[in-house]
């Protein structure tokens, strides 16, 4: 982001996070989000490791802000102990010339590194500065709120600040967030801050803090009453997709990919889902291609994210080829290859008891022959391992003794009695030797970490 103030401009870095935590989100109108993931290094209570972050607010309204942390190096013992002091002012703060913000920075950011602050063109505080972080004078007028924060806990901290009128008018809406870490360990974490605003800021790489991920997967091709393609898109996976990643643009955004013949088309997350349904696991959405019209049996295949700008539970199953057109049928239009099951893997989790349990789902247009039964060295099988190593190999009858899977969108769920002890990552793979032929190979296996 950059801020002309007077005649200088304020180039700021933004480093934020998404907590794992459950944190509710908002896409309330004329608010925006900043979420992105932090690492600071050691310091010191006299001389601590700095990040700022700059808000630019355009209304009056609340500026709402959540810092969590997630690893300390070397590991935090006191639970109770906040190695982190943030403090919000406004930018009436940056009141000295470059060559004075130079000056200050090179010693108040020693353990800073002031290509992280843009050096010569970012301005600092004039005086005060030690009223920010513990001195017993007045604060200035452009502090407004702080908070000892970073423990070592599951719940994170959070800080609100309302501005009203009169003070975005002093103010010109400019503020920032100065976070110092105090403590002579890294300290790794997570910070959103929700203020009325445009400027959406948003790094996936927060995603790698969730315990859960989302799995888009594309569900099926067809084609509407008038002939045009039609993609629906499902998100099998247990994770939501963070709400920034709607607000990414060009090059950043989940792009649908979809190619009809010889010619490629394209649409991207705000477009196929406006309404945001993908969100919330389990969810599918339908995207129609308005220009593509076929009226002839032709190849069309389907991508969702293939640039892996989503960080998902399985990036092997995001791509579908179907030959559709050449019938006339009133709504969808069947593939024209021969109608076959689809097994896969619809959900890893624990039950109430705290064991692992596997659903299956055959979302295919035919059903396993009900031979398969009593036929197990043909039948598919349920490999499941934690942590990479064997745990199990189950046969037909021994996970579907009541022939769900025989039922097109039939469900089962096995229970595997396994109960894991801490964070372990479980993998299962259904027809994992390959035995029966299914409409889509490329969504049998499901990987997810679990916790008890």
């Amino acid at each position: 982001m950059t801020w002309k103030i007077g005649c200088f401009t304020l180039l700021l870095s933004f480093l934020l996070l998404t907590p794992p935590v459950a944190v509710a989100i908002d896409e309330t109108p004329g608010y925006a989000i900043i979420q992105k993931p932090f690492m600071m290094y050691a310091g010191a209570k006299k001389n601590p490791y700095t990040l700022y972050y700059p808000i630019e607010l355009t209304e009056p309204g609340e500026i709402s802000i959540y810092i969590k942390t997630y690893k300390f190096d070397p590991p935090l013992r006191n639970k109770k102990f906040a190695p982190l002091r943030a403090v919000l002012v406004d930018a009436r703060a940056f009141n000295m010339t470059p060559a004075q913000w130079k000056q200050w920075a090179q010693k108040a950011n020693q353990y800073n590194p002031l290509e992280l602050l843009a050096g010569d063109q970012i301005r600092a505080f004039a005086t005060g500065v030690k009223h920010l972080f513990g001195g017993k004078q007045k604060p200035p007028v452009y502090f407004h709120k702080q908070m000892a924060c970073g423990r070592n806990n599951k719940f994170g901290s959070s800080l609100k600040y309302a501005v009203d009128a009169p003070e975005l008018a002093k103010t010109g809406g400019h503020y920032v967030l100065i976070v110092r870490n105090i403590a002579s360990f890294k300290v790794e974490g997570s910070l959103l801050i929700r203020y009325p605003g445009r400027t959406w800021e948003y790094d996936p790489a927060v995603e790698l803090y969730a315990k859960v991920h989302p799995d888009l997967m594309i569900k099926s091709i067809s084609l509407t009453k008038k002939n045009q393609v039609q993609i629906k898109i499902e998100n099998q996976g247990q994770g939501s997709i963070m709400l920034g990643q709607y607000h990414r643009h060009g090059a950043n955004t989940i792009t649908l990919l979809i190619k009809v013949g010889g010619r490629s088309y394209g649409a991207t997350l705000p477009l196929f889902d406006p309404e945001r349904k993908l969100r919330k696991a389990g969810a599918t959405v339908t995207y129609t291609l308005e220009r593509a019209i076929i009226n002839k049996p032709t190849d069309v295949t389907a991508t969702i994210d293939s640039g892996k700008k989503l960080l998902e539970s399985n990036e092997k199953n995001n791509s579908l080829t179907q030959k559709i057109g050449g019938v006339t049928m009133v709504g969808k239009i069947k593939p024209l290859h021969t109608v076959l099951p689809d097994l896969m893997i619809k959900k890893i989790s624990l039950n109430n008891q705290g064991q692992v349990t596997i659903s299956i789902k055959n979302q295919g247009t035919s059903g396993l022959k009900k031979t398969l039964w009593s036929q197990p060295q043909n039948a598919p099988l349920l490999e499941i391992k934690v942590n990479g190593s064997p745990l199990s190999t189950i046969s037909l009858f021994g996970f579907d003794p009541g022939k769900m899977l025989s039922k097109t969108g039939g469900v089962v769920t096995y229970n595997t009695g396994f109960v894991p002890e801490g964070r372990l990552v479980v993998s299962a793979t259904i027809d994992s030797l390959d035995r029966i032929k299914e409409s889509n190979e490329q969504n049998n296996k499901k990987r997810v970490s679990l916790r008890h």
